[in-house]
């Protein structure tokens, strides 16, 4: 039987498709070719025992006729109550791994607020590896890896780099937990691959270098003052701008006079000093967040953190409104339209650019005077450290900012206090 796709339809295919657009066999049900970056995979899409799948069964240097009588026999398996993906040996792939971290890339930037900071890891680490087929990484080109970078960054840059190479080809195996994909690799090469043991030394340099980044990333009282009032500076600068601007031809703008905020960056600067948010979690804010916790009765922001929102159970934060807080939505509301993102794009008025805040925070840290490496993230380190100096419940603070567990509060924030101790001995 002549196959349903001939060579020219599937080149031309792969030439012209673009990334994880399908080619339909007209005559093998379920069968197709998917487009995957620069390369691709035959698959069949079948029902087993009641549950559908998608298996790989080729990759692309497999021509349309073999691929075709690959999922004829896969066909013939399932005629026979058998699962073809079970008994036989999934079929070993050729997948550029360059040309996978392409389409890896896309998915990340689709699917969380830090996608191309991941993918950026990867590159920078990992991009000598990209010649290879993703099937041919072994652990000692993990070791090679390790050994050139060790002495160049901390083991938590070089853990976070492993997890996000991993993480990549996880969820090219279809491994990847809470993150579901096709099996377009048999199996993660590197999955077993850990770093070398710390010595007793290289441990307690981390733990000393671990307090000093936190002591460096906290606010102190004089900077907290200055960036309050660089933030009331920056509404008055944006007031007299538009005062400006209404004078000199532009009457069809609105009057900021009396808007409590005249700009949509103060208020968000201040939900982060007040509640420790990271600023991806607030610029998708929207005011149905605002809603009222049907335990306590109390008014909470109620939302999911963009960072963990893949996780197959992630945690809700229901942050208590009150007080400053309070004050401070009650205001943007009364500036605002009202619906929709508290936040959102002045151009679109769909959720706003990731890196819209950045350059308003520049002006407010040039305006306050202060280091201008502080990051808005210090918001974040000197609220969760407040709270802990407050001596408030650690699995409470945890929720509060989106953890789980109080693993990370305890880890980087929480030192006891050895005169509180005392009183116990």
């Amino acid at each position: 039987m002549a196959t349903g796709i001939t060579v020219k339809q599937f080149e031309d295919f792969k030439r012209t498709a673009k990334d994880r657009q399908s080619l339909g066999h007209p005559n093998v049900k379920g069968f197709f070719f998917q487009k995957l970056g620069n390369s691709g995979a035959w698959r069949l899409r079948y029902t087993y025992n009641g549950k559908r799948t998608t298996q790989t069964i080729a990759d692309e240097n497999v021509k349309p006729a073999d691929a075709e009588k690959l999922a004829l026999e896969w066909r013939v398996n399932l005629s026979k109550g058998e699962n073809p993906a079970a008994t036989r040996e999934a079929p070993a792939q050729s997948l550029n791994t360059k040309d996978f971290f392409e389409h890896y890339t896309k998915h990340l930037k689709a699917t969380s607020d830090s996608g191309k900071n991941t993918a950026d890891i990867i590159k920078h680490n990992f991009k000598h590896l990209f010649k290879k087929d993703m099937t041919a990484i072994t652990e000692h080109d993990m070791y090679a890896w390790e050994a050139k970078r060790k002495d160049k960054v901390s083991r938590a840059t070089l853990l976070r780099a492993l997890g996000a190479f991993k993480g990549m080809l996880s969820f090219a195996a279809g491994e990847k937990n809470g993150d579901p994909s096709p099996k377009l690799i048999p199996e993660n090469p590197i999955k077993n691959f850990k770093l070398s043991r710390e010595s007793q030394s290289q441990k307690e340099k981390r733990a000393t270098q671990t307090e000093l980044n936190l002591e460096r990333d906290l606010l102190s009282p004089e900077d907290r003052a200055k960036l309050l009032a660089a933030l009331s500076a920056y509404g008055e600068k944006q007031r007299k701008q538009r005062a400006n601007s209404r004078a000199h031809g532009k009457a069809h703008l609105a009057d900021l006079d009396a808007a409590p905020y005249p700009h949509w960056f103060v208020p968000f600067a201040h939900i982060a000093r007040l509640t420790g948010m990271r600023p991806g979690d607030i610029r998708r804010l929207k005011w149905e967040n605002i809603t009222t916790d049907k335990r306590s009765g109390q008014t909470v922001l109620s939302f999911v953190p963009s960072k963990t929102a893949h996780h197959d159970d992630p945690i809700r934060v229901n942050f208590p409104i009150k007080d400053e807080l309070q004050q401070v939505l009650d205001d943007w509301k009364a500036s605002s339209a009202d619906k929709g993102f508290l936040f959102p794009s002045p151009v679109t008025g769909k959720e706003m650019d990731k890196k819209a805040y950045q350059r308003h925070w520049k002006a407010v840290k040039e305006l306050a005077k202060i280091n201008p490496e502080v990051d808005f993230y210090h918001y974040r380190h000197t609220f969760i450290t407040d709270m802990v100096n407050k001596n408030a419940p650690l699995l409470g603070i945890a929720r509060l900012v989106g953890h789980k567990t109080t693993a990370m509060i305890q880890k980087i924030y929480f030192k006891q206090d050895l005169d509180d101790m005392a009183r116990f001995l």
